[in-house]
């Protein structure tokens, strides 16, 4: 008895706004969810890219801002949000 299994598949957050600060700094943005938590990773390539965590935990809360001071002097990077369980 009781309510059958329901897939709780979350999708992933689209990071939807991006710029890089006068020190190299970056600094996005991406729609989540109050009370959820996040990591952010980085590539430095999309062709059979090898993902490290910049960030694990990151608290959610309806625009969520992150910024990677690691990113300054760095040519190019690739980011991606995980939703956690």
């Amino acid at each position: 008895p009781g309510l059958p299994n329901q897939n709780q598949s979350v999708a992933s957050p689209e990071i939807e706004q991006a710029r890089v600060a006068a020190n190299g700094a970056l600094t996005f943005q991406w729609r989540s969810e109050s009370g959820r938590r996040y990591r952010v990773e980085a590539a430095a390539s999309l062709s059979a890219p090898v993902w490290e965590t910049v960030s694990e935990g990151v608290a959610g809360s309806n625009l969520t801002e992150f910024a990677d001071p690691d990113a300054t002097g760095v040519q190019q990077r690739y980011y991606r949000v995980v939703a956690l369980p």
